[in-house]
């Protein structure tokens, strides 16, 4: 039997380690067991897409060689990042960073399949996702180093594994993470083709041959002639109707969509401590751009969602980190306030998009003031 790497990650991690997981979120070990089995071939699959480039692969590679994970160390103490405490707080802002480069603007989306398909929410989804990323490639760090392989070679042990990861793959996730074009459906169809026509069967037997094609053929031409003559009189007609209808319609008025002004985030600077929510600023414009019109909105909505989520997720930390740190997150954040309640405003004039975003978005300025100390 072939090298499967899904089966190989879970016999390191133990049976133990979903009651571990489920423990320390509060999800219970049977969210925690269906998201270890929903979230490894997640993960893999997006690190196929990363490094199905050259440059990919070899930025995918350098970041597998850090020093947290390089050698798989973290699989050698995984009791201790499920036991809460310090251990358990590196690995999870190292899987902030790790999540945010792996899935990029497809996390919105992904999030509330994955809390969907667990049962439990989109916070929880999210810290789950960061606790099990910096796991995954720490394994993947592992292999490399024990197999030897340069980032070429260490993309072709992953390509390996498509057929592996597609099938294990929960329905849907495929196509919300854009891996539909890098991972297998799943099972090949194939078409059968028809039997060649022998010379025997086309070639025509008997004198009268050539006349049993030429009258079809000519009958054909025929109504063909005449069948252009009737449609293309009845297509002037059309066109004269159509042109009649068109001058009697009034102008259709322009739409406008509003210009945004998004807020320059580049200015915040927050302690090392607080990076995490550094991150959260980071996303904040791309949940706003692809909102145009009442459709748009309703498609946000699991970005915002998502937003809202790690909000919530560090204002629960905020008060165990040093007072110093509290006080650069309360002066740096309470600048934004004005300009972000100024775009709110710009995608409250798009028609249709208030009534929509309005409470997702009145829950947002209530977390960024809690933050700001308001």
């Amino acid at each position: 039997m072939g090298l499967n790497l899904i089966d190989l990650l879970k016999g390191q991690l133990g049976n133990a380690v979903a009651g571990q997981i489920g423990k320390s979120l509060g999800i219970g070990e049977k969210a925690a067991s269906s998201g270890l089995d929903a979230l490894i071939p997640v993960i893999l699959g997006k690190v196929i897409q990363q490094t199905s480039t050259k440059s990919g692969a070899e930025d995918f590679s350098r970041t597998l060689d850090r020093d947290e994970l390089r050698g798989g160390g973290l699989l050698d103490n995984i009791g201790d990042i499920f036991g809460g405490g310090k251990k358990q707080e590196q690995v999870s802002g190292l899987g902030g960073t790790l999540v945010k480069a792996l899935f990029g603007d497809k996390l919105g989306a992904f999030l509330p399949l994955l809390s969907k398909l667990l049962g439990i929410d989109s916070g929880k989804s999210s810290s789950l996702l960061g606790m099990l990323v910096p796991i995954v490639f720490s394994f993947l760090s592992k292999q490399k180093s024990q197999q030897n392989l340069d980032p070429m070679g260490f993309a072709n042990l992953l390509g390996s594994q498509k057929d592996i990861i597609a099938k294990a793959m929960p329905a849907g996730f495929s196509d919300a993470l854009g891996l539909a074009s890098i991972l297998p459906s799943g099972g090949s169809s194939s078409r059968p083709s028809g039997s060649r026509p022998s010379q025997a069967q086309t070639s025509s037997s008997g004198g009268g041959g050539f006349a049993r094609l030429l009258i079809p053929l000519l009958i054909a031409a025929a109504l063909a002639y005449f069948g252009y003559q009737y449609f293309n009189r009845g297509a002037e007609k059309a066109k004269d109707v159509v042109e009649g209808i068109a001058e009697k319609l009034p102008e259709v008025p322009e739409i406008s969509i509003p210009k945004f002004d998004l807020p320059d985030f580049s200015g915040l600077k927050l302690p090392e401590e607080a990076g995490e929510l550094s991150s959260v600023f980071g996303k904040f414009n791309e949940a706003f751009q692809d909102v145009k019109d009442e459709a748009s909105a309703k498609l946000a909505i699991p970005k915002f969602e998502n937003l809202n989520a790690q909000f919530d997720s560090f204002s629960g930390k905020l008060g165990s980190l040093p007072e110093a740190v509290q006080s650069a997150v309360k002066s740096g954040v309470g600048g934004y306030l004005e300009p972000i309640q100024k775009l709110i405003d710009q995608i409250y004039a798009i028609p249709g998009v208030k009534s929509i975003l309005e409470p997702l978005l009145n829950a947002t300025i209530a977390k960024i003031k809690g933050l700001a100390g308001m």
